[in-house]
């Protein structure tokens, strides 16, 4: 058995979760989805998880132009999904380095963003 793309991960994912699915009334606007485990590169980001569950509990709370603005996500078929352009590519492309740089990114944005600041 194949191992699925990114793309085709959230897919399935997406259609398991799909409109047909949800009782009528019951309604997804306002649902926010967050992958902890995908970058929008295509890259499954596997060192990196409980930071990301960290910024994904501050980012459930967020209106979604805040999140929009977040330099290190992006929207990728309706799931936000890390974004490590950011990081610069000669960096990037080592995924071991790139994620330990996420993983320090990480904590002083969350500080920022309990700040306040």
């Amino acid at each position: 058995m194949r191992e699925l793309s990114p793309e085709e991960t959230i897919a399935s994912f997406l259609d398991e979760i799909s409109t047909a699915a949800i009782p009528p009334g019951a309604g997804i606007e306002g649902i926010s989805l967050f992958a902890n485990n995908y970058a929008v590169q295509g890259i499954k980001i596997k060192r990196c998880k409980p930071m990301l569950n960290q910024v994904c509990s501050i980012m459930a709370l967020l209106r979604p132009a805040e999140v929009a603005a977040c330099p290190f996500l992006a929207r990728q078929n309706g799931i936000t999904v890390a974004d490590l352009s950011f990081i610069p590519e000669k960096y990037r492309l080592d995924l071991r380095r790139a994620e330990k740089i996420l993983n320090r990114a990480l904590p002083h944005w969350l500080t920022i963003v309990k700040d306040g600041r």
